[in-house]
């Protein structure tokens, strides 16, 4: 289970937010504010991180989520990292994959998931989870930082994964291409990412994340 800083260090004041991580605050401030009912009434018990690029976006909503937590006196969800599968996966490798999320799924409350990703295409990099969350029979929402509904509509991505889709750009956001500031690489067959390298600019990207997530703590207040 992923344990988010409550006080992470902020980046010092010379340095500029990386931009590509600023660019996040927007879309993920349109994401929350679509959200913000089921977050108030606190029905997300495990929160997915897609892996590996939506490892950031992933840590700014769960630290904001985390905070009107706290402000209804409730526990935290789970956060948890899960590896993206390849879109070119074949059959038999795509069923072997939703078969152990079947089982890793297990371990997760029967609450309901919010998927976290930071584009949505085609809607294949989702797929196995999605599917061993609904052979699970367990409710999920997915929340996507870009779009790119010029190559899947959303009413059709909907239907292949099953679950409701929020996005905040009808784009790819540059973090996609940061693989630098993920900390992890991934095998598209595997169930979990890897540690990578990078100590520096992962930390210096977590660091940017926690401001972020800071700036949207302040609007998305429970009551405002």
């Amino acid at each position: 289970m992923e344990q988010l800083p409550t006080h992470a260090p902020r980046p010092p004041l010379e340095r500029r937010l990386s931009p590509s991580i600023a660019q996040l605050e927007a879309p993920i401030r349109k994401i929350l504010e679509e959200l913000r009912e089921p977050i108030e009434r606190g029905d997300y018990g495990t929160i997915i991180g897609d892996d590996a690029s939506g490892r950031i976006p992933t840590r700014i909503i769960g630290e904001v989520i985390n905070a009107v937590y706290d402000a209804h006196g409730r526990p935290h969800p789970d956060i948890r990292f899960l590896a993206g599968s390849g879109r070119g996966m074949k059959l038999l490798a795509r069923k072997h994959k939703e078969s152990r999320l079947e089982e890793y799924l297990r371990s997760l409350s029967r609450a309901r998931v919010l998927i976290v990703t930071d584009t949505l295409a085609t809607g294949g990099s989702l797929l196995p989870l999605a599917n061993a969350l609904r052979k699970s029979r367990i409710p999920f929402d997915i929340a996507a930082v870009g779009a790119l509904l010029d190559v899947t509509p959303l009413p059709e991505l909907e239907r292949k994964l099953g679950g409701r889709i929020v996005y905040g750009m009808l784009n790819t956001p540059q973090i996609y291409e940061r693989k630098e500031k993920r900390g992890v690489y991934k095998e598209p067959e595997e169930i979990f990412s890897r540690p990578g390298g990078y100590t520096r600019l992962v930390n210096e990207a977590r660091a940017d994340a926690h401001v972020v997530a800071q700036h949207l703590i302040e609007k998305f207040s429970p009551h405002g």
